[in-house]
């Protein structure tokens, strides 16, 4: 009974399409507020282990230890 009665006051059982958008509205608002605070204070971005390794993965498949790009 008690599980019946947990289901009954699920937020996905809404019936009223203003109680959903509501919901959904403020999702939104906490996911940008979490994606947008102190965004000026966060480490710059750094170098991913994708240019890191691109090194060897040359020297792998070309023979050089050198950085491959469209310049030549």
């Amino acid at each position: 009974m008690r599980k019946e009665r947990i289901r009954d006051l699920a937020i996905w059982k809404l019936d009223n399409s203003l109680a959903k958008s509501l919901v959904v509205f403020m999702s939104i608002a906490a996911i940008l507020w979490f994606a947008i605070y102190h965004q000026p204070y966060y480490p710059v971005a750094w170098l991913d282990e994708g240019f890191v390794l691109q090194g060897p993965m040359n020297l792998v498949r070309f023979g050089t230890y050198a950085m491959r790009s469209t310049e030549g």
